[in-house]
């Protein structure tokens, strides 16, 4: 997790599937409390499956209940075709930013990697 001038910032990568989803939501829960602005850097994120998209709108169920604003940044290839598909890109606030050049994306530390 990374403190940005907007909030916290947690960056995905790898698979955002049923192992990750736990974790993701698990993370989420720990910041709710404190947290106004939350952003999930999606930029190092390269699989999305159902476990995932439901952790994503759990992330953002948490967040309302917190009075907490969810955006997520950068999502593309296969993450942004299965947000795109659900109709997801009209109901989250998504902010359009470049693949990852670094190792741990757009806003720091790592939260998930695998494969």
């Amino acid at each position: 997790m990374a403190e940005t001038a907007a909030g916290r910032c947690l960056a995905l990568h790898g698979e955002l599937d049923s192992a990750g989803a736990a974790q993701l939501q698990r993370a989420v829960e720990g910041l709710a409390p404190d947290t106004r602005e939350l952003t999930l850097d999606l930029t190092g994120l390269t699989f999305l499956d159902s476990s995932g998209i439901r952790a994503i709108l759990g992330c953002r169920q948490i967040q309302t209940a917190s009075a907490c604003s969810l955006t997520l940044l950068g999502a593309h290839g296969q993450v942004r075709d299965v947000l795109t598909r659900l109709g997801l890109l009209e109901r989250l606030t998504v902010i359009e930013a470049e693949p990852a050049i670094t190792p741990t994306g757009a806003c720091g530390q790592r939260v998930r990697s695998r494969g």
